[in-house]
This record gives structure tokens, C-alpha cells and sequence, in this order.
């Protein structure tokens, strides 16, 4: 390997590692501090699958709501599957710890999320991995089974708060989001 080429994979690896530090950190901070600590004024917990190949296309959906700054994020792998499957429990309990720690103690007018967001994906590794490649078998297939999903996760999340708005959408590869009902 050429030395230009171990100082580019020396500097990733010292990026993702400074990266997976100060998530860590911002975490405890937020611990620390309570739901407000990071967001002032966010409303909104917005669940979204892990998938790299998104990460842009998940600001960039935000940002054009008018939503820069104004949300909590949480990524699982598969999103809604995440919060409903049985086959990794504690993906399901991480959801709604996430989701009571960001409704706040109730104390303070004003403070706590008011809406979740649930955004799927399109080609999701977790569906496929959980549910079998036949989700994915055509458009209306996968469009379908996620619909299932977040229409579950939607009416848990009622059934716990009642008062939350939910919304929930399939996000396309290319960053469209399909509006789910």
C-alpha cells in the first residue's frame, strides 16, 4: 500500500472514532441535562432506518420542511420493524425510552416533542433480514409491508400517548418521500 493510501485510511479511522466519541458524549450530555439540552424548542422525535446511503436525503427531506434544528433523531435499523419486532427487543425498547425521554417529565409548559416522524426506506437490509426478500418483490409488495409496519408502530404510539401526531412516510433511494396514511 502506498503511504498516501495508509494516511487516508489512518485519517477514517481517526474520523469515525472521533465521530462514535462525540455521539457517545452527546448522549450523556443530554442525559445530563434533559431533553432540551441540544434541540431548545424541538418538537419532534423522527425515527429513521441506519442506512448510510440516506443520511443526506433524511436532512435534506427536513431541512425542506422547515425543520432544521427542530427535531430529535433517532436511527434504528428498519425504522418501524425496529420498534415492533420481536426478534430484537431491546431495538423495540430503545424506541420508547427514546421516545419518553424526549416527551420530557411534563413539569414544564412547552417542553417535550409534540409529533413523532417515522420515515422507512425503500431497500431496507432490516426488512429483508427479518421479514425475507419476498418484501421487496415488487413496488407495491414493499410499499405494502412498510405501510403495515408504520400504521402498527403509529396506533402503539397512540395507544401509550394519545395526544402525539404521528407521521409517516416511505422514503424512495433517491430521497422522495411517499406520505403514508
Amino acid at each position: 500500500m502506498h503511504d498516501c493510501c495508509e494516511a487516508v485510511g489512518a485519517a477514517r479511522t481517526h474520523s469515525r472514532r472521533a465521530f462514535v466519541r462525540s455521539v457517545a458524549l452527546g448522549g450523556g450530555v443530554a442525559l445530563l441535562f434533559g431533553p432540551r439540552a441540544f434541540a431548545e424548542g424541538a418538537d419532534i422525535l423522527l425515527l429513521t432506518c441506519v442506512d448510510y446511503r440516506l443520511e443526506h436525503q433524511v436532512l435534506d427531506y427536513m431541512d425542506s420542511m422547515g425543520l432544521t434544528e427542530k427535531y430529535y433523531h433517532l436511527a434504528l435499523a428498519g425504522a418501524s420493524l425496529a420498534a415492533l419486532t420481536n426478534q430484537r427487543p431491546a431495538w423495540g425498547e430503545t424506541f420508547w425510552e427514546h421516545l419518553a425521554f424526549t416527551l420530557g417529565d411534563g413539569k414544564t409548559e412547552g417542553q417535550g416533542i409534540k409529533k413523532v416522524m417515522v420515515l422507512d426506506h425503500r431497500n431496507c437490509a432490516a426488512y429483508r433480514k427479518f421479514l425475507g426478500p419476498e418484501v421487496e418483490r415488487d413496488r407495491d409488495t414493499e410499499l405494502g409491508v412498510h405501510t403495515l409496519y408504520l400504521r402498527r408502530l403509529r396506533s402503539k404510539v397512540h395507544e401509550k400517548h394519545p395526544r402525539l401526531e404521528v407521521a409517516l412516510g416511505l422514503m424512495n433511494l433517491n430521497g422522495k418521500v411517499e406520505d403514508i396514511t
